[in-house]
Order: C-alpha cells, then sequence, then structure tokens
C-alpha cells in the first residue's frame, strides 16, 4: 500500500507511513485472536460484514478471503488517506480468489453514518470505539445495518493504563503513558471503553453470548514484545508535535525503551482487552 501524509487529526496517532505501518504490524500480531472471534461470530464464506474503523484495510482484506465471490465486505473508515490507500490497492491487486466487486469502501464517521438497514450478517470493531466520542452512537448506527439476529464482535482496551505496565519500572515509560492517557481523554477518547460495553451493547438492542478479558506479559524475545515497540515511538513523536511533551522526554524514552527491548529481564504488561460477541435481538 501506498500511504500519502495524512492529517493527523483524522486519527490520534495520525495516518504517516510509520502509523500504517504499525498498524499492519499490529493487525499481523494480533491475527491469531482476530480470526477467532470471527469465526465465533459466525464469519464465514458468503457473509455480508462490516469492518467498522477498517483503517488502511488490513482486516477487510483478510475478511474479504473468508467471504468470498458470495459474500461482501463493507469497510468504513473515517480518515480519506487510510480509504484512498485501500481505494488504491484493491484497484491494483485486488483481492486474490475474490471479484473486487465484494469489497466496497465508504468513507465516513460511525457515530453520524446511515448504512443500508438489515443488510449486513456481521460487523467487527477492533481498538475503534476508544478513540470515539460517541461509542454507544457508533452501535446503534452499526446494529441498524445489521440483519435480525446478526453478530458483532468487538475488541477493545478495557482498561489501558490500570494493567499496562513495564518491569523493572521505568519513570520516562511511566511519564509517556501518563501523557497519552491525559491527551487521548481531552480528545473525547475513552481508554476504558470496554467497561461500558455490556450496557451499551443491551441498550443498542443487543445480548451478549461471549466476553472475556485479555492481557498478556511478553519479553523482549517475544513476538509481541514488538507491539509496545512499534506503538510507543509514534506515541512519543506525537506528543511532541502536540506540544505534549518535549524533544528530550522522547529522547529520554528512547533511549530507556532501546536499553528494555535488549535486556532478557525487562517485561511488558498489556493493557487489558476486552472482547465480546452480541447478537442483535429479532
Amino acid at each position: 500500500m501506498n500511504f500519502e501524509t495524512g492529517n493527523a487529526d483524522d486519527y490520534v496517532l495520525g495516518t504517516h507511513e510509520d502509523e500504517a505501518f504499525r498498524l499492519g504490524l499490529q493487525h499481523a500480531l494480533w491475527s491469531e485472536y482476530a480470526h477467532k472471534i470471527w469465526k465465533r461470530a459466525g464469519i464465514a464464506y458468503g457473509s455480508k460484514v462490516l469492518d467498522a474503523g477498517s483503517g488502511p484495510g488490513f482486516a477487510t482484506m483478510d475478511l474479504a478471503r473468508i467471504v468470498g465471490d458470495r459474500g461482501q465486505v463493507t469497510a468504513v473508515e473515517y480518515a480519506a488517506v487510510f480509504v484512498s490507500s485501500l481505494e488504491a490497492t484493491l484497484a491494483k491487486d485486488g483481492v486474490p480468489g475474490v471479484d473486487a466487486s465484494c469489497v466496497k469502501v465508504v468513507q465516513g464517521d460511525l457515530q453520524e453514518i446511515t448504512l443500508e438497514a438489515n443488510f449486513h450478517d456481521a460487523a467487527y470493531l477492533r481498538w475503534v470505539r476508544c478513540f470515539l466520542n460517541d461509542p454507544q452512537g457508533a452501535l446503534r448506527n452499526i446494529g441498524a445495518s445489521l440483519k435480525p439476529g446478526g453478530t458483532i464482535a468487538i475488541q477493545d482496551y478495557s482498561n489501558f493504563i490500570g494493567a499496562l505496565t513495564l518491569h523493572p519500572r521505568s519513570e520516562a515509560f511511566d511519564k509517556l503513558v501518563g501523557a497519552f492517557h491525559d491527551s487521548w481523554v481531552a480528545s473525547g477518547g475513552n481508554p476504558r471503553v470496554g467497561l461500558d460495553l455490556p450496557a451499551h451493547l443491551d441498550a443498542c438492542g443487543f445480548d451478549v453470548e461471549y466476553k472475556r478479558l485479555l492481557t498478556f506479559s511478553v519479553s523482549p524475545q517475544d513476538a509481541l514484545w514488538r507491539w509496545p515497540e512499534s506503538f510507543f515511538p509514534i506515541v512519543a513523536r506525537t506528543l511532541v508535535e502536540k506540544g505534549v511533551l518535549t524533544s528530550q522526554d522522547e529522547d529520554e524514552f528512547l533511549d530507556d525503551w532501546k536499553q528494555r527491548s535488549s535486556s532478557p529481564n525487562s517485561l511488558f504488561c498489556t493493557p487489558s482487552i476486552s472482547e465480546v460477541v452480541a447478537r442483535k435481538r429479532s
């Protein structure tokens, strides 16, 4: 995919090349859990699926391979640069073995968008609601697009700052995480959005069928270490650009993280992540 320089206001971490790469890496690292929850939500050959908050479309492409020519994936994304990139990829390469017409790309805000009613069999959201000012409104709009009995699969933060830790403790890391949390909340997002999810789903006409909480502890030698390793340098740069942290703060964090990444004694505990599958009431 080819990414232009996007407007950072489109997405809290920006839409630049580094963030696009990070999103692709993140999808690869969490692919196992995505495929498991898709299966649990009944997404299969022939399904019509809404990829809500698709970003550059990494999950969109995987979903298209699953639903095939008899299904359809509708990718809804707010950031124009990600929409353009996904459209360009589909026009150039398509989805191997799947007709390109089976993927529909829509630019829009999930909190305001009106989609075709009672059309989709399932919807998928991963780390989307935590960045929205009105996550419950987005659920209502998504729910309206689902057929009665349709499913929604959600993976999002339950408590971002509570579980997230680095061992041994790092003052530079703690300062970065605290500043990011405060900036995130100030922008209207909710790093603890998963705590409200069951109540929001009930209010929007869904019955929860499956739920669990995921947390992981990883060391530098583990593949999942690449998740924080790709995430926090972008966070540091973004906070400097916003004037929340200084360049010295960024340098101190990067130096500290480099040392942690080379030490076998380092341990990173991920934020707690809610996984939920719910079904729309008939």
